[in-house]
């Protein structure tokens, strides 16, 4: 049977964390909390990536074989490319990279950053180019930005293997940034 590599390049929550700390209501309570120079790099937008690593995207999307995360974040993104290939799959949450602004942000307001907007982020089924994929990700963005997450193959249970007991993703839900006030 042929098997995947789950890549996931970017971070998880990042556009929903970003959202949250711009968000004057929210940045006062984040401010004072912590540190502004803590807080500082979610002023900065997380681009797309290069040219090399778009067309490497658009080509991995023509087959199939890549997805951009946004809305749901990368728990959606990540159950939407395995369901439309009818994969099943083994993920480490514990691998997914993320960025320690966003596990404050979404501790600090009980959101679960794995269902936190993700616009940024690329889930990939790689086979054979995952070195490839991780290195151009962290020419983009940075060490730490790109991983592998899993593995996948024919088959439809999408199981979590880091968690104590066997745990299976759910179908998608609605954004965690919807559990703020309105307006957001």
């Amino acid at each position: 049977m042929i098997s995947y590599d789950i890549v996931m390049t970017g971070f998880a929550g990042w556009n929903g964390s970003r959202s949250i700390y711009m968000d004057e209501r929210y940045k006062r309570k984040l401010l004072e909390i912590y540190p502004t120079s803590f807080l500082a790099p979610l002023e900065a937008e997380m681009t797309a990536g290069d040219e090399d690593f778009m067309k490497a995207f658009l080509e991995a999307e023509e087959q199939g074989l890549s997805i951009r995360a946004g809305e749901g974040g990368v728990y959606a993104a990540l159950w939407k490319l395995l369901h439309q290939n009818r994969f099943s799959a083994s993920f480490s949450q514990r691998a997914i990279p993320i960025r320690q602004e966003t596990v404050e942000i979404c501790e600090t307001f009980s959101l679960d950053p794995y269902r936190l907007d993700s616009d940024g982020c690329f889930i990939w089924l790689s086979r054979g180019e995952t070195g490839k994929l991780i290195s151009m990700a962290e020419g983009i963005w940075g060490k730490g930005s790109a991983a592998i997450i899993g593995s996948a193959e024919k088959g439809t249970a999408i199981r979590r293997v880091d968690s104590e007991e066997t745990a299976y993703l759910r179908r998608p839900e609605p954004d965690e940034i919807l559990k703020l006030e309105p307006g957001i």
